[in-house]
Formats: C-alpha cells, structure tokens, sequence
C-alpha cells in the first residue's frame, strides 16, 4: 500500500516536471508565437466593468454617466474612510497620556490636506452595494486579469466631478481639521493639568 502509494506520488511528480520542462522549453524556442489569446468579449468597459459608450459607440458624457448613475440606485460616496474608523480613531485620540492621542490628531490633519487635495485632483465617485468580481492578474487576457469568483463590496464608477461634488472635498476637509485640533488641544489640555498636579 505505502510502496503504491509512493511510486503513485512519483509519477506525478515526474509527470509534472515534464509537462513544466516541455513549458519551459517550449517558451524559449516558439516564444509566444504559438501561444493561444484569450479575449473577454462584450463592449468596451472601463477598469470598473462598466461601459462607458453607447450602442452606437459613442462615448458617454460626464452628465448622462452622472444621470445613469442615479437611476440606477447608485449614490455619490462622499466619505474615503468608512465613518466608523473616522469615529473609532477619534476616541481613541481623546484619551490622554496614549501615544495614540499624540498621533491621532496630526493624522487627522493630514487626511485634511489630503482632502484638500482631492478637492483638485479627485473625480467623483458614485457607488452602490454589489457582488464584486476577484480579479487575478492574468496576462493570457487582453484586460490583464482573470475573473474567479465573486465577493460583497461596491460597484464604484468615477466621473468628473461637478463644483458642488468638489465642495464635499472642502466640507470634509474642515471636519478632519476641527477634529485634529480639537484632540491635540485636549491632551494639551491634559498634559498641563497632570503636570499640574504633579507639581
């Protein structure tokens, strides 16, 4: 039985070296010329899967995408950063005599600059609950990756945005701001009054 087993296990494997050797060599004499594409067919869709020409191929404008995007229960996704670490992060920068309180509040102010920034650079996103597809690096595809199976998360279309989409950049950015300051001045705060008492 173990004698089977073990002249099973080294068939395979010899079977294995050979079918990865012939590869090998195979690759170095033909190159890809022998080699067999792949093509995912259908119409011409952006890095989200979603097509951004019409039937007669013309592109889509910003406005009619923006328009699609809407009646087909998608919404603009304000927020980067899911509210719950945004809330999460802040507690924990509340609390004096951490190092985390000491951190948190710059990195708030960094996330406002970078808000900032996305007021310039950033398109809109609009966005809404869907089975996503995992995709796996492929370069036997023209797309450049391979589709196994799928997973929950958000379909997400980005166009460019309006002046009223930018100005949430803005909004956000002064929230980030207020928030910062407010926990570096309350371990300030705390500091002082520890200092305080320990004087």
């Amino acid at each position: 039985m173990a004698k089977s087993l073990f002249d099973e296990m080294l068939r395979s494997a010899a079977n294995q070296f050979a079918r990865d050797g012939g590869k090998v060599l195979s690759n170095a004499v033909y190159g890809d010329s022998h080699s067999t594409p792949l093509r995912r067919v259908g119409g011409s869709n952006n890095a989200r899967g979603v097509s951004t020409s019409s039937e007669n191929g013309e592109d889509i404008s910003a406005e009619d995408m923006r328009q699609w995007c809407i009646e087909n229960g998608m919404y603009l996704k304000i927020s980067r950063t899911a509210v719950s670490q945004v809330v999460g992060i802040a507690i924990i920068g509340a609390i004096p005599m951490l190092v985390t309180g000491i951190v948190c509040g710059p990195a708030f102010l960094f996330a406002s600059l970078r808000r900032i920034w996305y007021f310039f650079t950033a398109d809109a996103q609009y966005a809404r609950r869907a089975m996503i597809a995992n995709k796996i690096p492929d370069k036997r595809y023209s797309l450049g990756y391979r589709i196994e199976g799928y997973r929950k998360g958000y379909e997400i279309i980005e166009i460019p945005p309006t002046i009223r989409e930018r100005l949430w950049h803005l909004l956000i950015a002064f929230i980030y701001a207020l928030i910062g300051i407010g926990i570096i001045y309350w371990n300030y705060i705390a500091f002082e009054y520890i200092n305080s008492i320990e004087a």
